[in-house]
Parts: structure tokens; sequence; C-alpha cells
């Protein structure tokens, strides 16, 4: 299993300034609650508070002989795709911000 914290260390490691804007901290329970009486984005994730998801693929491996990748592959393979397919900015703009949704251009 791997947190959200490790997913974000495998992005710095893996993409480096551009992985500037990635959070880097991870927030206590009460953190998150305070900051949702302001922040909607967090409001949604206020539910999901102490919440570990667990998913299976057994019947996967089983039925179709899937063999999964190991997750710090996965998840570098994917920044680089969203950074190839202009969906993430794929270096830093002017601004010094980096990795920002949306940006279509190429550089």
């Amino acid at each position: 299993m791997i947190s959200f914290l490790h997913a974000v260390r495998i992005l710095s490691d893996h993409l480096g300034e551009l992985a500037a804007k990635v959070p880097k901290l991870e927030l206590a329970d009460e953190q998150v609650r305070a900051a949702a009486r302001t922040n909607p984005e967090l409001r949604a994730m206020v539910d999901q508070l102490g919440r570990i998801p667990v998913v299976h693929a057994d019947k996967a491996r089983e039925v179709l002989g899937w063999q999964p990748r190991a997750p710090e592959a996965a998840i570098a393979d994917t920044a680089d795709s969203l950074i190839r397919l202009g969906l993430v900015a794929s270096r830093p703009s002017a601004t010094g911000r980096s990795a920002t949704f949306g940006n279509r251009s190429r550089s």
C-alpha cells in the first residue's frame, strides 16, 4: 500500500522541478477539518478522513492473468503520460509555478 505522501515523494524524485507544486506535507485530520470550513475542495474530503481505501485485484490476476507493475513505476509513468499529453505543464512557467493542469502546451 502506498500513501499519498509516498506517492508525492515518488513524483518529486521522478519529476524534480516539475513537481514543485505537488504538496510536500501531510495535514493532520484536525487541520483538514479546520481548513475545510473555508475551502470547498477540502470540504469534500472530510468524510474520507481516517479511512484507508482497500482495493483488490485478485479477480483480474486469477481470470485475466494480469500482473501489476510496481506502484513506483506506475506513478512515474502516469505523470510522464499526463505531461506528454499536455494535461500538465511540462516545465515551470515564468511565475515559477509548474505542473498546472489544463495547460495543453508542450515545451
